[in-house]
């Protein structure tokens, strides 16, 4: 799952709630037998992080880092047997463990100190319908241009994405012009003139196409804003999104074999997600946090903004700029991320979970086949082997991963979700 800033009616996907869940096990070790001598179990199916927007997620995972080791530095170790097979990592809200070897286990400080919350059983969310489908079928159209063809004959239609150049005016004087421009051919595909993205329906490549809009009141020019323009455009190729039941059957490696079945399967995740997002949006908000993590949350949006500059190559004001946020939109990130670990890892000890190998070596095959993807889609070629060894290196977040599943079955098992 995913966490979402909306501003202005746009959503902004901000951090992957995994990378969030897994900042808590970071720079931590856990013991595992050679997974070699593993038997595999559990079904490996498509991984989200695949449609994820990775670098934000990532940076504020690794942000937190500090703050979270500051705030709870004592980890520990449990070595029990069960039938699930041997613990891999397990919270105690008891005790405070750390092995005799010097490495960090898993979290094992009582958070009741650092958060209270009220219930988290016995809750009543609702869940819009229209708006897992608006999601699912975003997820299917992002799938698509994966697979997408490139033509400079073919004439645009909705849902493709077109490579264009084009002049603006208003009142005959020209007020804007862009050259090897991306848009995509959806409503409000282009979002600083309205109208402009799906009035590039019927346009051929090469020829001239002229759209009418009109300009929306806050256009950045205050002399042509709330005034009708003509922008002629050319449109160099256009790429469309084709996402066919091969297609999905070679992504999900045959675990669904059509668009369909994978449609099913979305929807059904889509509706899991938004209503335990839902919950524990309701948990944190009921929740008490005291004032001693004021200085942590503000120490993390102070991370958050040195890593955007020492990693985007851009200035903060730049970035803000660019991507259509302000500061506040940053803190409100650090805050609401902070207080998402908190209500997730203080579920996992009133709740008693714990990770055993059943858990992690499937959703280990997950990441690796997840990872493998990536450097894939990158261009990047590496062995099997070699993204076994990334992911065991990070496996902290193969475990927050186990864990943060189980609080999700937890809430949906205990909790009335409606739809709506």
């Amino acid at each position: 799952m995913s966490r979402f800033l909306t501003k202005n009616g746009k959503r902004i996907q901000t951090v992957s709630s995994v990378m969030l869940f897994g900042s808590f096990l970071r720079y931590q070790e856990i013991e595992l037998p050679d997974r070699h001598n593993q038997q595999k179990a559990g079904r490996i199916v498509a991984s989200e992080g695949k449609h994820m927007k990775k670098w934000l997620g990532r940076w504020m995972a690794l942000l937190l880092v500090g703050v979270i080791l500051f705030a709870f530095p004592a980890c520990g170790k449990q070595e029990t047997e069960t039938e699930s097979g041997a613990v891999v990592g397990a919270p105690d809200p008891e005790k405070t463990y750390q092995s005799t070897d010097g490495r960090l286990y898993y979290l094992s400080r009582d958070l009741s100190r650092y958060i209270t919350i009220s219930a988290y059983t016995g809750l009543s969310v609702s869940v819009d319908e229209s708006a897992v489908n608006e999601s699912v079928e975003e997820s299917l159209r992002e799938l698509a241009k994966t697979y997408a063809t490139l033509s400079s004959t073919k004439t645009v239609a909705l849902n493709d994405v077109v490579f264009c150049s084009f002049t603006g005016y208003v009142d005959g004087k020209e007020f804007v012009k862009a050259a090897n421009e991306q848009i995509e051919v959806v409503e409000n595909g282009y979002e600083k003139i309205p109208g402009f993205a799906e009035g590039l329906v019927g346009a051929v490549p090469g020829n001239t196409k002229r759209v009418t809009v009109t300009l929306p009141k806050d256009y950045s020019d205050p002399d042509v804003a709330g005034k009708q323009a003509t922008i002629d455009v050319v449109i160099g190729y256009v790429v469309t999104p084709t996402l066919t039941d091969d297609n999905v059957k070679a992504y999900t490696s045959g675990e669904y074999k059509s668009v369909s079945a994978y449609r099913k399967y979305l929807r059904e995740e889509t509706y899991r997600n938004m209503a335990v997002q839902a919950l524990i949006d309701k948990i944190r908000e009921s929740a008490t946090f005291p004032d001693i993590l004021t200085a942590a949350s503000e120490q993390c949006y102070k991370d958050l903004v040195n890593m955007i500059t020492a990693n985007t190559g851009m200035t903060y004001e730049n970035y803000l700029k660019a991507n259509e946020m302000t500061d506040a939109d940053i803190r409100d990130m650090a805050k609401e991320s902070y207080e998402y670990n908190l209500v997730m890892y203080r579920l996992v000890q009133l709740t008693g979970m714990q990770v055993y190998e059943g858990d992690y070596y499937p959703r280990f095959e997950e990441f690796v086949n997840a990872y493998l993807y990536q450097q894939e889609a990158a261009g990047v070629t590496i062995t099997r082997e070699e993204a076994e060894k990334y992911v065991n290196e990070n496996r902290e977040l193969v475990i927050s991963a186990c864990l943060e599943n189980k609080v999700f079955d937890y809430l949906i098992a205990n909790n009335k979700v409606t739809k709506k």
